[in-house]
């Protein structure tokens, strides 16, 4: 069974396009209508925040994936088992666990 990957690349391209349009004209309208340097100030320290959280979040998904991936490759297996899929599904949970106790100690 062959896939082809364009048309869902393409979905995926535009419709991360039109979030970021959105994410713009959203924060530019908040923005414009914020007067005070108070209220700036502390969106603006708010963004950053959540940025700093989201790369956390993402870096320690991506190295407990590496790390079911890398325990996947030492079963010598060809094909997808159900042991497989546990791990990787195990990984993410794992991560997401981690996330938020480490999420709760920085707020």
């Amino acid at each position: 069974m062959q896939v082809d990957l364009t048309a869902i690349s393409i979905f995926a391209c535009i419709t991360l396009m039109v979030r970021s349009f959105i994410d713009a004209w959203s924060r530019r309208r908040l923005l414009r209508a914020a007067g005070s340097d108070d209220l700036l100030r502390t969106f603006m320290l708010g963004e950053d925040r959540q940025r700093r959280l989201s790369s956390l979040y993402w870096g320690i998904v991506a190295v407990a994936m590496a790390a079911a991936f890398a325990a996947i490759g030492t079963m010598d297996t060809e094909r997808v088992t159900p042991a497989a899929v546990a791990a990787v599904l195990a990984a993410v949970g794992v991560a997401n666990l981690a996330f938020f106790a480490i999420s709760r100690r920085l707020s």
